[in-house]
């Protein structure tokens, strides 16, 4: 696995920042349990669909096996909270709106960064 990042930031501690942004907004919203995990991949099976959320891609799904067309923004951060993950994007998450909620009990692979 690679070594933590956020997609398009090349400074390691700018980096950190937008993480621990990232957690605070989520905090303010709710999520008041949100682990120190890094995480850089998972995959969750929602309403018989398998989707895989990977940092600096957009998130994939397939059905029946089939891939279908992927999400139009780029997966930023993936947190964890006690029964959830919260896969954030720019505009689910980071800057604003809600990240997209995946209960623990759906994940069937999680993938942390070195």
């Amino acid at each position: 696995m690679p070594t933590f990042f956020i997609p398009g930031v090349k400074e390691e501690d700018k980096a950190e920042a937008i993480r621990v942004a990232t957690v605070k907004f989520a905090e303010h919203n709710g999520f008041d349990d949100v682990t120190d995990r890094r995480i850089f991949k998972l995959a969750y099976r929602h309403n018989g669909l398998d989707y895989v959320a990977q940092v600096g891609l957009p998130e994939s799904i397939e059905k029946d096996g089939r891939p279908m067309p992927p999400g139009d923004e780029i997966v930023t951060v993936i947190l964890e909270t006690s029964i959830l993950y919260l896969v954030c994007t720019m505009n689910r998450g980071v800057a604003r709106g809600t990240p997209i909620i995946v209960g623990k009990h759906d994940a069937y692979s999680v993938e942390d960064f070195d």
